[in-house]
């Protein structure tokens, strides 16, 4: 059975970001990478992305 997600998509100018959506661990992966890896360990970019997760 194919994994069921929701799925986003966002532009502006020339750039795209896609996002996928799927139920599990709560680990944010960005590009292959852990999200605080592919981030350096920034702590406020990596608030941007988990807080408006946090109801979900």
């Amino acid at each position: 059975m194919a994994e069921k997600y929701l799925y986003g998509l966002g532009r502006r100018k020339s750039a795209t970001a896609q996002v996928r959506l799927v139920k599990g661990t709560g680990k944010i992966t960005i590009n292959d990478k852990p999200a605080s890896e592919y981030l350096s360990g920034n702590k406020s970019q990596l608030a941007e992305i988990t807080d408006p997760l946090a109801l979900v």
